[in-house]
């Protein structure tokens, strides 16, 4: 059974302290805090935050707010880091950021042979 938490446990910058929370992340424009056991905020904080986050900026992206969307394409088992750009309404431009010269000219050769309604893998293109 858990006690009462006193001044102590604020002070305590230990694993069994506690620690300010930002109920909605901070780096989305959180402003309510919490305290929550040092632990767990430091624990499960950060991934949870972290995957709250992303979805929010791909919320973003999905409006609009032209902003770059980043991540990586699969070609021949090679990961490709990309950025993908829009307008307000429709994809405008897809940046692959390097790699292997190979895995990029399959890239290009599956892009490019690609119409509207086409589809990779189970994601529709157009």
């Amino acid at each position: 059974m858990l006690g009462r938490l006193g001044r102590n446990a604020i002070r305590d910058k230990g694993p069994r302290g506690l620690s300010i929370e930002h109920v909605i992340p901070s780096s989305v424009g959180g402003q309510l805090k919490t305290l929550t056991c040092r632990t767990c905020n430091n624990q499960s904080g950060s991934a949870l935050d972290a995957h709250f986050v992303g979805m929010v900026r791909v919320e973003d992206w999905a409006q609009g707010d032209r902003s770059e969307l980043k991540g990586t394409v699969m070609v021949d088992g090679i990961e490709l880091p990309m950025r993908i750009s829009r307008n307000e309404n429709e994809l405008s431009t897809i940046r692959i950021l390097g790699g292997k010269p190979d895995a990029l000219e399959k890239f290009k050769e599956t892009m490019t042979g690609l119409g509207d309604g086409d589809k990779i893998g189970n994601s529709s293109v157009g």
